[in-house]
């Protein structure tokens, strides 16, 4: 074989080497490049859904103190109506004395008050428009004064001062509130 085809047989062959190890690089970046890229979307998939739970969780801590705060409005906006409901019954407690139950409840009250103290110096306060009626109920073992401070019902305490029963409207509907309160916030519900 001369060597012009030798030379010109070697540098074939050197040239398909080349051509081939460039082809092998040419393969081998396009790896590196799909690796790189997918370690890229990896990460940045990763980082969205770091960012995505993070916007969950922040969205959730919105809405429960978006539901705390209007719990405790409706909550404030109840007792506001409870308030204005009993301050309206203490302020017409003195039109009970038109019912036709009162005198009768009053009767009863001044003899239970009277019962539960047999023996006993006692002081009756009512309305001055009670007095004659809590008085014909007692007789005369008990004093009977008028108060301001009782609009309706009667308060019973001993001469001494010692003890005092109050059965008041005023002191009932303040015993009876929790109970009233439920019910009332039961209607208010229910008519909803």
């Amino acid at each position: 074989m001369p060597l012009a085809e030798l030379l010109a047989a070697l540098e074939r062959e050197a040239q398909a080497s080349e051509a081939a190890e460039l082809a092998r690089a040419r393969a081998e970046a396009e790896r590196l490049r799909q690796v790189a890229a997918g370690e890229g979307t990896s990460r940045l998939e990763q980082r969205l859904a770091e960012h995505r739970r993070a916007l969950r969780a922040q969205a959730e801590a919105r809405l429960v103190e978006a539901r705390r705060k209007a719990e405790d409005r409706v909550l404030e906006k109840r007792r506001e109506m409870l308030d204005r409901v009993f301050r309206t019954a203490l302020s017409l407690q003195g039109e009970v004395r038109g019912w036709p139950v009162y005198g009768r409840a009053l009767q009863r009250d001044v003899g239970t008050l009277l019962g539960l103290l047999r023996g006993e110096a006692v002081v009756l306060r009512c309305a001055a428009a009670d007095c004659g009626a809590v008085a014909a109920t007692a007789g005369t073992g008990a004093q009977v004064e008028a108060s301001a401070e009782v609009t309706a019902g009667v308060r019973l305490g001993t001469a001494d001062g010692r003890l005092e029963m109050d059965r008041s409207l005023a002191a009932r509907l303040e015993a009876a509130r929790a109970t009233l309160a439920i019910r009332l916030v039961q209607q208010v519900e229910s008519s909803r």
